[in-house]
């Protein structure tokens, strides 16, 4: 398994495609499993304590679509990708702390 973590916390560093590609000849190479964190760099992710969860592009910040889930969107969300298709999941159980309306469920949603 080789995990891969870009952007990377606390910085903000992005691997350079370069670089990516070079770990994606290893995977091969090796017939490694590749995980990682984000590989939708174009577009960020933003989920609220009012169930919106929405993507921005990354360069302009445009709102390109946004979702209410119908509880308070707290968590990180996480990308991956299957069979060349790449996806975004979420969680939204509200959080006690805020307040926000609490609920039990996962969304996926498929990127364009």
């Amino acid at each position: 398994v080789l995990y891969i973590n870009s952007p990377s916390n606390p910085t903000g560093g992005v691997l350079t495609r370069a670089y990516i590609g070079r770990l994606a000849a290893i995977a091969q190479k090796h017939d490694l499993w590749v995980i990682s964190d984000e590989a939708y760099e174009d577009v960020v992710f933003n989920g609220e304590a009012n169930g919106w969860f929405k993507a921005f592009d990354s360069k302009s910040g445009k709102e390109l679509w946004k979702y209410n889930c119908g509880a308070g969107v707290n968590a990180p969300a996480v990308s991956y990708m299957v069979n060349g298709k790449q996806y975004v999941a979420v969680a939204a159980g509200g959080n006690n702390q805020i307040d926000s309306k609490r609920g039990n469920s996962v969304f996926v949603f498929a990127m364009p």
